[in-house]
């Protein structure tokens, strides 16, 4: 899966916009921005919670979507902006994560006055939780009911909150704390209890007795006239970012803290909004079978790093109403901008059926055992026909098809070359009353799903061979495709 953190919206002019050069699209699904449009572009449910929010083109591109899947939390989202390697913030899950860092061994090695800071973000304001200690008690910083407590059990009156913060407390000679910082800001002044003779552990992320911090904790120093002093390499999640620089306290890393990429959220599409204003809507009610738009905070792309629905192979789908969409594929075009990440098996892309029974016409574009097909039925034939191309390969590809059954031939292009010619000339009635479906990312019998990205498609129930080449010229621009 391609990941990104910020995507930046493709700058087309205007005139450039698909919707706006070729007018009369029947359906139009994007995450970008098509014509001059501001509406909602798709809705997304929450994985936490299972709440719903629309998002506009801009939103999904710009940030927006992200912090809907990180819980709105904007702050966080700054923070966590990055999710490399090279970021040494950490997740703790409050179950096992800590840093311990041992040395301590009698009333000599106490820290002393010292300051102890960290930034961190806490996951439940109000759970029970510890960001460091000392022993039991001493130097202790612990959530309480929603309420930070230091040392024993001072309760300070500050309210824990959610959210990013720099946090520090200055503790005197004795081990007592004078002042609690948040943000920088003094919240509390004030003399607490100096604790029990400490433990030989002081832990970061813990306490002696198994108590954990869930959230984030970044940045954690110590520093002043302290016996013990920690000067550490990084902030990571292995034994060796936390060598003591200035004496032979190590830390060493329990449990498996991770290095931060938005842990636990994710968001599914529940609706990818028809931008050619004709109301068809693609929808997935079914949990289980939505594609995926977020992955661990992180907006899903393709590999040109384009905002796309990830389908799994395995139940991802959405459908649509067909209806006066093909009018039994005669005189219709589709265009779909789609990655496949595997490239076997039956894997559709895009699937139309319309009548009933005998009397049925279908289309199928996808894959069928390692090729490229555009197959289908006309209401008065007994079977499918289909053209097949060898392929695909795993980039990201443009794949048009134009409709034109009744005159005999509909075509098949990749990426503006032709691959393929369906002669399959045929009568029937055009009637587009009958029951017919639509469907995005799976076939006839509710299989052959879709696995890898689909970004846009664009049908329409009119002959645009004549306007092919230039539809193809618009959609690859924004996609950074290279047509043949």
């Amino acid at each position: 899966m391609q990941l990104s953190n910020s995507l930046t919206p493709k700058s087309i002019s205007s005139s450039g916009y698909l919707l706006r050069q070729y007018d009369g699209a029947a359906a139009a699904y994007s995450l970008q921005r098509l014509d001059s449009s501001t509406e909602n572009v798709v809705r997304a449910r929450r994985s936490t919670d299972d709440a719903e929010a629309d998002f506009t083109a801009q939103e999904v591109s710009g940030g927006s979507l992200r912090e809907f899947s990180l819980n709105n939390d904007a702050d966080l989202i700054r923070f966590a902006d990055q999710a490399t390697a090279a970021d040494k913030r950490m997740y703790f899950d409050g179950s096992n994560d800590e840093i311990r860092v041992a040395g301590m061994t009698s009333s000599a090695d106490y820290f002393g006055a010292c300051t102890i800071e960290a930034t961190i973000f806490v996951e439940d304001p109000s759970a029970t939780q510890v960001v460091w200690s000392l022993g039991s008690d001493c130097y202790r910083m612990v959530s309480i009911s929603g309420q930070w407590r230091l040392n024993g059990t001072t309760d300070t009156s500050v309210s824990v909150t959610s959210g990013l913060i720099t946090i520090a407390v200055d503790y005197d000679a004795s081990g007592q704390a004078t002042e609690l910082r948040i943000g920088g800001a003094t919240e509390w002044t004030g003399t607490a209890p100096a604790g029990t003779t400490p433990t030989t552990l002081f832990h970061i992320g813990s306490r002696a007795s198994g108590l954990y911090f869930k959230g984030l904790i970044y940045d954690f120093s110590l520093s002043g006239s302290a016996v013990k002093n920690f000067a550490f390499n990084g902030y990571g999640n292995t034994n060796g970012d936390w060598e003591d620089q200035v004496g032979s306290n190590d830390g060493t890393v329990v449990g498996s803290p991770a290095l931060f990429s938005g842990q636990g959220f994710d968001a599914f599409v529940t609706t990818l909004y028809d931008q050619s204003g004709n109301g068809r809507n693609a929808l997935q009610s079914t949990a289980s079978s939505q594609p995926q738009i977020v992955a661990d905070g992180v907006v899903v792309t393709d590999s040109n790093g384009n905002a796309a629905l990830d389908f799994d192979g395995s139940n991802s789908q959405l459908s649509f109403s067909e209806s006066g969409i093909y009018r039994n594929l005669e005189n219709a075009a589709s265009f779909v901008v789609a990655q496949h990440d595997i490239t076997s098996g039956e894997r559709t892309l895009l699937y139309i059926s319309a009548g009933t029974g005998a009397n049925i016409t279908r289309s199928f574009l996808g894959l069928v055992g390692g090729n490229t097909r555009l197959a289908g039925r006309r209401l008065d034939a007994d079977s499918f026909a289909s053209v097949d191309t060898a392929g695909p390969d795993t980039n990201v590809g443009l794949h048009t098809v134009i409709h034109g059954w009744g005159s005999g031939s509909s075509m098949r292009y990749r990426d503006g070359a032709l691959e393929g010619t369906l002669n399959y000339a045929g009568s029937g009635s055009t009637s587009d009353t009958d029951a017919a479906a639509a469907r995005i990312g799976y076939g006839a019998a509710g299989s052959e799903r879709m696995d890898g990205y689909i970004s846009e498609i664009i049908i329409y129930n009119s002959d645009q061979s004549a306007n092919r080449a230039a539809i193809e010229q618009s959609i690859a621009s924004r996609y950074g495709i290279t047509l043949s």
